[in-house]
């Protein structure tokens, strides 16, 4: 028996998407034969990708360790081969997360702006209605049905210009990044937050900001574009890299949900799980935060209740969500930055 700290399944699907936006596609069956994982600290994570005409945002991502096999017996002299996305290239290291990678925190301005460094002076808190009776939507309606086909297939990579000047999701964007900016490793992210009510739900995305001419326009400026056909153009793309949502009730224990404590603010961390890509030169980071998720995640009543499946209708509150950028409550990512770029 040999043993390897990660096993890359690099099978590939054909799958047509329409129109050529994005989509991942979370796998279940790329490892074969089945493999037993050992170790509390056993991972895998797939995701399969999309591909345009002109540009490419793909993901493949598979990491598992450590595990044990009976049907190789050799070690690999590697622990991760990924698809680096942004760079669209494969890549093989030694070590995951790469030596190279150091943790660099991502601030969030009260001014909407993200910078790497830390706030000093300034406006406390950024702050939004939250309401249940009109939560944020997963995807652009009108929504299509889950199966059989649709959108499902596609909407972690859906552009979120659709939601991103809604009043009740708060955007924080960098500057246009003058050097590619290479993400390899494990993304967090730190946010302190308040809610006026006594449950809440935060989201937090990061996306990749494509320029305003990220590729050419594929029609003739004379002509301008076909019905639809601009829609198409990855120009101004807000691509979702990570996206992860955390419930109130559960900060401190899974088994034994608290209400949150009205105004005060608290810090909610959020596991954005592994990830290698490059924001390339000209683009720009967004975070985007919200309380709603819908229907992807079940609306939070916002206050608290044994169990939100009995939640009546007068148990559905708007609140006041407040993210905090100071010195002393400073909201953040956790990215994984590779020094020189990509390797």
């Amino acid at each position: 028996m040999g043993a390897a700290s990660v096993l890359i399944a690099s099978t590939w699907l054909s799958l047509a998407v329409k129109f050529a936006i994005p989509a991942w596609y979370a796998v279940s069956s790329l490892v074969q034969p089945p493999v037993k994982a050992a170790g509390k600290n056993a991972r895998m994570t797939f995701f399969l990708p999309r591909k345009s005409d002109s540009l490419t945002a793909t993901r493949l991502l598979v990491l598992l360790a450590p595990v044990s096999y009976t049907h190789l017996g050799d070690k690999f002299a590697w622990q991760a081969k990924t698809f680096q996305t942004g760079s669209n290239t494969w890549h093989t290291y030694a070590a995951w997360p790469p030596a190279g990678a150091k943790a660099t925190n991502l601030y969030l301005h009260a001014d909407g702006t993200l910078t790497f460094e830390p706030p000093k002076a300034g406006a406390p808190y950024r702050e939004y209605i939250s309401d249940p009776a009109n939560p944020v939507p997963y995807r652009k309606r009108p929504i299509s049905p889950t199966y059989p086909a649709g959108d499902w297939r596609t909407w972690e990579v859906d552009d979120q210009r659709f939601v991103d000047h809604r009043p009740d999701v708060l955007t924080y964007v960098s500057a246009p990044l003058e050097k590619d900016l290479a993400v390899t490793g494990e993304v967090a992210a730190k946010l302190y937050a308040s809610t006026s009510g006594t449950d809440s739900d935060f989201v937090v995305k990061l996306i990749d900001v494509y320029p305003e001419d990220a590729e050419k326009n594929a029609w003739e400026a004379d002509a301008g574009p076909a019905p639809g056909q601009y829609a198409q153009s990855m120009n101004g793309y807000q691509l979702p890299i990570a996206m992860e949502v955390r419930r109130g009730r559960y900060l401190k224990s899974f088994e034994k949900p608290e209400p949150l404590q009205a105004g005060v603010p608290v810090a909610w961390d959020f596991p954005l799980r592994d990830r290698d890509h490059v924001f390339l030169k000209g683009h720009r980071i967004m975070v985007q935060v919200q309380s709603t998720w819908f229907p992807i995640i079940d609306r939070n009543p916002q206050k608290f209740v044994a169990s939100i499946y009995q939640a009546v209708a007068g148990d559905f509150v708007a609140a006041t969500q407040r993210v905090y950028s100071t010195a002393e409550m400073p909201s953040h990512l956790v990215l994984p930055v590779v020094a020189g770029g990509p390797q």
